[in-house]
């Protein structure tokens, strides 16, 4: 090995362990938001030891590191699809919409909707139009938000 891959290994454990701001813990029923209090305790700590620790307790951290948002032990991986749309509106005005395609590529796709809804302050909105390609076609759906919250982002698109 060179001295520049050994630099971009001390990198990555530097940063992987004490540059990792961790945003919410997702049990299997709820969704707990880590406010700047805490924040700032748990910074004190390697994160590898916090995540051994919620690992043995069978919780999950969200949490974000060189920008995007990750989610710890999951079992499988999952590919979204090309998205060419995701524009969130509400029902009662046609209005009102905000597109969150560009921001929903720095989101792991197995993070809880209710995480993204809330870590983009967008509570207000009760609908997602989204088009997409997968498989070779063009898919467009639109889900109620309120009753989707607790999924993944990966099964919006099933």
């Amino acid at each position: 090995m060179t001295w520049k891959l050994y630099l971009l290994k001390l990198r990555d454990l530097i940063i992987d362990n004490f540059f990792v701001d961790i945003y919410a813990i997702k049990t299997s029923k709820n969704l707990f938001f880590v406010t700047n209090f805490y924040k700032l305790f748990i910074k004190l700590c390697p994160f590898y030891i916090i995540k051994y620790i919620c690992l043995l307790i069978d919780l999950q951290i969200i949490y974000k590191t060189d920008n995007i948002y990750q989610i710890t032990n999951i079992m499988h991986t999952h590919i979204n699809p090309i998205i060419l749309n995701f524009i969130l509106a509400m029902k009662s005005t046609s209005n009102d919409m905000i597109d969150m395609s560009g921001v929903l590529k720095y989101y792991n796709s197995s993070i809880p909707l209710r995480f993204f809804i809330n870590n983009n302050e967008l509570e207000k909105y009760d609908m997602i139009k989204m088009k997409y390609l997968h498989k070779g076609e063009i898919n467009e759906k639109i889900i109620d938000i309120r009753s989707n919250l607790d999924l993944p982002i990966y099964n919006l698109f099933n």
